[in-house]
């Protein structure tokens, strides 16, 4: 499978634990945000350039970091704010939520191998 439909498999799973844990906050709260994630969508960056941006950042690591799980969540957090917007960074939970992503990925047995092979591919 090629990086870019890596990239979109990874943004449909981020995208539903995401909704899926507002929902849970929505629920223990009684509230509903008017744009569904509160945070007002800006114009995105194309898959190609979020790409090149996750790959600058991790190249930025050292190597043996590269495939860890410091990197899974330097793309965790990359997709995030691509997908609701740089604003999600200043939300308190972001970085647990993040954190939570990233540790729900790098401890299955069946998504993290892929998910360090598409690391390389970047």
């Amino acid at each position: 499978m090629d990086p870019v439909n890596n990239l979109s498999q990874i943004s449909q799973l981020l995208r539903k634990k995401v909704s899926e844990r507002q929902i849970n906050a929505q629920t223990q709260t009684g509230t509903r945000s008017a744009t569904g994630s509160g945070y007002a969508k800006p114009i995105k960056a194309s898959a190609a350039e979020i790409r090149q941006l996750i790959k600058n950042r991790i190249a930025a690591l050292e190597p043996v970091e590269r495939e860890s799980q410091k990197a899974a969540l330097i793309f965790v957090e990359s997709i995030l704010a691509w997908e609701f917007g740089d604003a999600v960074l200043e939300d308190p939970k972001f970085s647990g939520l993040s954190k939570e992503v990233q540790l729900s990925i790098t401890e299955s047995e069946e998504h993290w191998p892929s998910f360090q092979k598409m690391l390389r591919s970047l």
